[in-house]
């Protein structure tokens, strides 16, 4: 997504909140929760590759959520900005960190 066609709000719920996906949903791989290794409570997932993203003016934020098949529904779990990306036609590798709090602390 991109900071510019959206504006964060706590009481936005649900994935119907979220203007239009510049790239095509990708579904988390490899997830843990309630641990992560010595780490209790985090989340963490394998690095998510959103591939062939159209061209166009930089992503500098993305959602994470819980997709249910319908947007209305599907609640937000996670909004992360603080960096910045052009896509160029190609693919885009998310990588989480790899240490405390990985994707997100619960």
């Amino acid at each position: 997504m991109r900071v510019s066609a959206y504006t964060f709000s706590q009481a936005h719920q649900f994935a119907s909140s979220l203007p239009a996906a510049i790239a095509t949903d990708v579904v988390l791989g490899t997830k843990t929760a309630n641990g992560a290794g010595s780490d209790p409570g985090c989340f963490d997932a394998a690095d998510a590759t959103f591939t062939s993203v159209t061209s166009g003016a930089a992503i500098d934020c993305l959602a994470v959520f819980r997709d249910t098949g319908t947007p209305a529904s599907s609640n937000i779990l996670w909004y992360i900005d603080g960096f910045s990306v052009v896509p160029n036609g190609g693919d885009i590798t998310v990588q989480w960190q790899n240490s405390f709090p990985f994707i997100a602390k619960l």
